[in-house]
């Protein structure tokens, strides 16, 4: 007698219902793969696209560089490679640590990053360091890259009157998106020295108070040494 077939056959399945429970989440989860095609850039960084690559030389850490999103934000890419070539952050210091405080709970979101751009902080006492005026032709208007902060994204603070400007930078380690975006311009992504980026977010701060709210200055003021464009 020939044996029975042991092995399992493929169940038929009904269509779901319309209106029911389970046609609905289907009909959500083809939403969300229509979405996720037409919007990569939500899923995945982008390359930046610039030709040139932007170093910057950290003291105490090593160095970063990125590309710039040329087409995406081409004023911030232009004034930002002149302001490189001039040199201008070149003697300033990393005036901002922002990462979790130490009393953070399980579910809370934080930011991971570091900013520099104020040229008082080439005072190596960071007591005199202060946030300046900025100068008139860093001003500019926003440019809207339509990407989001994934880990290793270079931005810029917004400034007054609805305005961008692009003299104090944002390097951030991780993902802030849901933190941060749209509250900055971001212009570029950091190509090399990722692990660099992390270690001036995860460095010591200055004072007791800043390590317990995670934001304030950090001990080492990560000066920059050079800046260059290759």
């Amino acid at each position: 007698e020939p044996k029975p077939d042991a092995r399992r056959k493929k169940p038929e399945l009904e269509p779901a219902r319309p209106g029911s429970l389970i046609a609905m989440r289907l009909q959500q989860v083809e939403a969300e793969r229509g979405f996720r095609a037409s919007h990569p850039e939500y899923y995945s960084a982008p390359e930046a696209d610039s030709a040139e690559t932007i170093v910057f030389e950290f003291e105490g850490a090593g160095v970063v560089k990125f590309k710039l999103f040329s087409t995406r934000t081409p004023k911030h890419a232009e004034r930002l490679l002149a302001l490189a070539r001039e040199g201008w952050w070149v003697g300033q210091r990393v005036h901002l640590v922002e990462r979790a405080p130490s009393s953070q709970s399980f579910n809370d979101s934080t930011p991971s990053h570091f900013v520099f751009g104020w040229p008082s902080t080439k005072e190596a006492e960071n007591s005199k360091w202060k946030e300046e005026d900025l100068k008139p032709e860093n001003i500019l208007d926003v440019e809207d890259s339509a990407v989001s902060l994934f880990p290793g994204m270079v931005s810029v603070e917004l400034a007054k009157d609805s305005k961008s400007q692009v003299e104090r930078i944002v390097i951030n380690a991780e993902d802030e998106a849901a933190v941060a975006d749209g509250n900055r311009v971001v212009v570029g992504r950091v190509t090399e020295g990722l692990e660099i980026v992390r270690e001036i977010v995860s460095g010591e701060f200055a004072d007791d108070a800043s390590a317990k709210s995670g934001r304030g200055r950090p001990q080492n003021g990560y000066k920059i040494t050079a800046v260059r464009v290759e």
